[in-house]
């Protein structure tokens, strides 16, 4: 959420222009195939709309992390199953993004994802 705020303030004072400057300077100076990648993915993130939704992305996801820490911490019986939830809920927004290609790392972050998921599950049953 801090992480959200900040982005958000250093867009709010031009950061998105300076990071795209960055971006370009990089891609014209850099020879590696890797800099060269990263420099190509670091143009592609750092438009005002792409960044903007970073912000509240990182904004929304601190909130629900809060919200789940104060669920639990004041042992509310179903908190866990909220926490299900929001793990849960990663997993439709990974399946669209398989279907736009195939990949190993997303097929393993699903995986993984589905893991997870599965193990929350069975700790939630056993706590009931």
């Amino acid at each position: 959420m801090l992480t959200g705020l900040g982005l958000t303030i250093a867009l709010s004072r031009g950061a998105d222009v300076r990071l795209h400057e960055l971006a370009v300077t990089l891609r014209e100076h850099v020879t590696a195939r890797l800099a060269v990648e990263t420099t190509g993915l670091l143009l592609s993130v750092t438009t005002a709309s792409r960044l903007s939704l970073m912000c509240l992305a990182l904004g929304l996801d601190g909130a629900v992390g809060i919200g789940e820490a104060w669920l639990l911490h004041r042992g509310q019986r179903w908190a866990i199953w909220v926490v299900v939830a929001a793990m849960a809920a990663l997993i439709p927004w990974e399946l669209v993004e398989l279907r736009h290609g195939v990949h190993l790392l997303r097929a393993c972050l699903l995986a993984l994802n589905v893991v997870v998921v599965l193990y929350l599950t069975r700790q939630a049953w056993k706590h009931r």
